[in-house]
């Protein structure tokens, strides 16, 4: 009897051995993919931010172009219907490009020149007739 007891301490002390290394190797997998996950986030959320500042960019551009332009000026510019496939509001409020995200998570706004109409998402065409600009 006292030779089996030996052994047992041997297998059990195994068994703890191995189930502590295999909780090391699962901690290690699962904080490996949660950096992951947390870098793949943050380029989202910048490419998400860098496309909101492009869109804002263009139509703040377009209605500068037309309000510096001569008389009669008329172009169609496209706002996008979508970003990375989440929807967004684009509005003129006191002089401003507004743009906010679902959710309101993003939001920018920038300085225009004074424009008389609303800017919406897909086709939009831009003139200046009588010394002030107009958009759709």
């Amino acid at each position: 009897m006292q030779k089996s007891q030996p052994k047992m301490n041997n297998k059990s002390q195994s068994a703890i051995e191995l189930m502590i290394l295999v909780g090391f190797v699962v901690l290690f997998f699962t904080l490996f993919f949660v950096a992951i996950q947390q870098e793949t986030s943050s380029k989202i959320r910048d490419r998400k931010n860098s496309l909101i500042k492009e869109i804002a960019l263009t139509a703040q551009n377009e209605i500068i172009l037309a309000s510096s332009s001569s008389e009669g000026y008329s172009r169609k510019f496209q706002i996008p219907e979508k970003i990375m496939n989440q929807d967004y509001s684009i509005k003129l409020i006191e002089n401003m490009v507004y743009i906010t995200t679902e959710g309101n998570q993003n939001a920018l706004s920038l300085l225009v020149p004074e424009v008389t109409g609303e800017i919406k998402k897909g086709e939009n065409i831009i003139k200046k007739e009588n010394g002030k600009v107009y958009i759709n």
